[in-house]
């Protein structure tokens, strides 16, 4: 946004009269050539006669010439051209980006790529060339709601700018020509010719963007130009020029070079301006280059809003389409209406489908809409497994109601894992449908096992995904025979609800007790105690850790002037090293394996190469101290991917094998890696056993259920 100078005024009274009205108008009418062609010589003379009052004569006069050059004036108009338009699926692949899971179907939707078209009119008396930016300003109103530019391209340029002379297509790349980097003027991206813009002539600008508007409503708005109001009104059109900024994101009048040929004479083009350009420079603009600008903008409205599956994605997910979550894996997903929905609690949006270890990246965004299916514990003996599922359908249409379950554990919904309801006695090979009018009704799924379990059987601990669809469209099996069904775990579908969860077998209950201290500072350890905000993965009061506590659990939570954790040490100093030391402990009742700890180094801070210290006994025979410096159980962990399970993730790096949870991980997404990161990583083997005792024994059992893990760090 930039604030505009008092603008100069040389423009035809046409023109002026146009810009001067008040109230709504339309830009479109304000695209009128401003007067006569520049250089045009007007000339004038005067005539006269007499009559002599005695003689009787007559005569004539003539006085001498006068003329009158008519000078060189810049004009620009930008206009939106009718309304944003979806791209079809093939136009959004070539515009930068994967089409959304709607991408032209029922409307503008979240994800998809729309196509905002503007006008720009040549309103001078002279050609000219127009420079166009390759940035836009994106914006929103009526909720959050923003877009991504894709592509910026010239589509089209129509030299009389009323489509009687043939227009020119710009077709150097599928769909257009792209505006390069920096953006350019038309003639030099466009060539001599069909960068040359006669009088009235306009050239049509494409914004691809896709929309990034999750609610109903949202609305994403594309300014293109930059004349400080950028509110479609009179004082966005044939302004003085005046730079935004970086980037550049005006749209403003070029002059051509003196001497300039035109590209359109009039044998071939009988309706194109043929005023040539003028020596010099225009009259108007800015005092410096003497252009003009103009802006305009367009908005478009999010028309549905899309519900996600959230089930865990894999590898094998990945790879196998029938389980995928996100868009970007063609997900499973739904377009949302009011009146269909599984639970009782409303359907709510989602930007995309957040895969979770645990299934509920749905119910953690937004409301937790999460909430139809009830699921009993499976158990290593079940043999039939039956999950209620509650739904409503006043659409008007019949509904359909699918589910799967992993029961194979490998990764996919497969096709013997489906099941559909089928509750009309006598109609075994009929999918049966549920009716319009249903509201708030309990249906059940019930899947046998033995048909479809793996080798070996599920034993406790195993995690399984389910997931559930209700929609309209028949599409989610292909058909009501159950011989001709074709299942559709995932994909796009109409309008509907998907709801996924994570089923654990048996009563195993694994956890991960962590806790986290500072433990030296500037060489000086901290030998005390301290208590810290409890929560399931995080409780110091826990009586399993080994005591005394002043030794397994020693160090302090709050280092500040105002804490009182860390024996007095109120700080560090720049230059200055500090410890920290990640205590973890295996409190469920269930062994662990592919424990994964990550910690990222905090900022203002620098990792101290090659300072990570495990502290845990494989074999179980110690219990590792860690008031030692590094004594039995404990081991040098190296900053480099070898042979010990220890990892240094530099700025901006990440390990594939890092977990995915909790959001933001620092070793498991690049940018969310912004000063480093330790990795530790135990793999599958070897295993981590779960404590029994309690701390009246002075020591976790096994051994090996307690470790911790020690790094350093130099205050910046």
């Amino acid at each position: 946004m930039k604030l505009k100078s008092r603008p100069r005024f040389y423009t035809s009274l046409l023109l002026t009269s146009a810009l001067a009205i008040g109230g709504s108008f339309s830009l479109a009418k304000l695209a009128l050539a401003a007067g006569t062609a520049a250089g045009t010589v007007i000339t004038n003379t005067a005539t006269g006669s007499f009559d002599g009052e005695t003689s009787g004569t007559s005569g004539t006069v003539t006085s001498n010439d006068v003329t009158l050059s008519v000078l060189e004036v810049a004009g620009i108009l930008v206009a939106p051209l009718g309304t944003p338009t979806e791209a079809t699926v093939a136009e959004a692949g070539l515009d930068g980006a994967t089409p959304g899971p709607y991408q032209n179907q029922q409307g503008i939707n979240n994800l998809d790529i729309v196509y905002y078209d503007f006008t720009i009119t040549n309103t001078g008396n002279s050609p000219t060339a127009i420079f166009i930016p390759d940035v836009v300003t994106i914006g929103g109103t009526n909720g959050t709601s923003s877009g991504a530019v894709q592509r910026i391209k010239v589509i089209a340029v129509d030299p009389d700018g009323a489509g009687v002379s043939p227009s020119i297509a710009i077709s150097a790349v599928t769909g257009g020509t792209t505006v390069p980097g920096g953006g350019a003027i038309t003639t030099a991206f466009l060539g001599a010719s069909n960068g040359y813009i006669p009088v009235n002539g306009t050239v049509t600008v494409r914004v691809a963007v896709q929309i990034l508007g999750v609610q109903v409503g949202n609305t994403t708005t594309v300014v293109l130009g930059d004349t400080g109001l950028n509110n479609n009104s009179v004082g966005t059109q044939n302004q003085d020029w005046v730079i935004s900024g970086a980037p550049v994101r005006d749209v403003y009048t070029s002059d051509l070079a003196n001497g300039t040929a035109n590209p359109y004479p009039v044998g071939g083009f009988p309706t194109v301006d043929q005023t040539a350009e003028t020596n010099g420079s225009p009259v108007n603009g800015d005092a410096v280059n003497f252009r003009k600008e103009a802006s305009a903008f367009l908005s478009a409205s999010v028309a549905n809003a899309i519900d996600y599956g959230d089930a865990l994605e894999t590898s094998i997910f990945d790879t196998a389409i029938n389980s995928a979550s996100s868009y970007a894996n063609s997900g499973a997903s739904h377009i949302i209406n009011t009146a269909i929905r599984i639970g009782s609690n409303a359907t709510d949006a989602e930007a995309d489908g957040v895969s979770t270890v645990n299934a509920d990246g749905d119910d953690l965004a937004g409301t937790d809409d999460e909430d139809g299916v009830t699921l009993p514990t499976l158990l290593t003996s079940t043999t039939s497994y039956s999950a209620t599922v509650n739904v409503t359908n006043t659409t008007g249409s019949d509904a359909y109601l699918v589910g799967w379950i992993d029961f194979n554990k490998n990764g996919a919904f497969d096709a013997g894992e489906v099941q559909v309801l089928d509750e009309v006695p006598g109609t075994p090979l009929i999918i049966d449908p549920i009716a319009t009018g249903a509201s708030g009704v309990n249906k059940t799924l019930t899947w046998t096992l033995p048909s479809i379990l793996p080798v070996p059987v599920l034993v406790t601990g195993d995690v399984l995904y389910a997931r559930f669809r209700l929609t309209t469209d028949l599409n989610v099996i292909g058909s009501t025979t159950v011989a001709s069904i074709v299942a559709q775990p995932n994909r796009p579908l109409g309008v509907g609800e998907v709801e996924d969860y994570r089923i654990t077998v048996g009563a195993a209950t694994p956890n991960l007790n962590t806790i986290k201290r500072i433990t030296s500072i500037a060489g000086v350890d901290i030998p005390t105690f301290s208590a810290s905000t409890v929560n399931p993965t995080s409780n110091a009061a826990d009586l399993k850790w080994p005591l005394p506590n002043t030794t397994y659990l020693r160090g302090g939570v709050d280092c500040t002037a105002l804490g009182t954790t860390c024996n007095g040490v109120t700080g560090g100093r720049p230059g200055q090293e500090v410890e920290y030391t990640i205590y973890f402990l295996a409190n469920g009742n269930d062994n662990l394996r592919n424990v994964k700890i990550c910690d990222a180094i905090p900022a203002n801070t620098t990792y101290v190469p090659n300072s990570m210290i495990l502290g845990w006994d494989g074999v179980g025979t110690l219990l590792p101290d860690p008031s030692a410096a590094i004594g039995p159980g404990e081991a040098t962990l190296t900053d480099v991917a070898d042979g010990d399970i220890g990892r240094f993730l530099a700025i901006g790096t990440s390990d594939v094998t890092a977990p995915a949870l909790p959001v933001g991980n620092a070793c498991a997404t690049n940018a969310a890696n912004t000063n480093g990161a330790i990795f530790v990583n135990f793999g599958a083997t070897p295993v981590i056993p779960f404590a029994t005792a309690n701390g009246a024994t002075n020591a976790a059992t096994p051994n090996r259920a307690y470790g911790f893990i020690r790094f350093r760090v130099t205050v910046n």
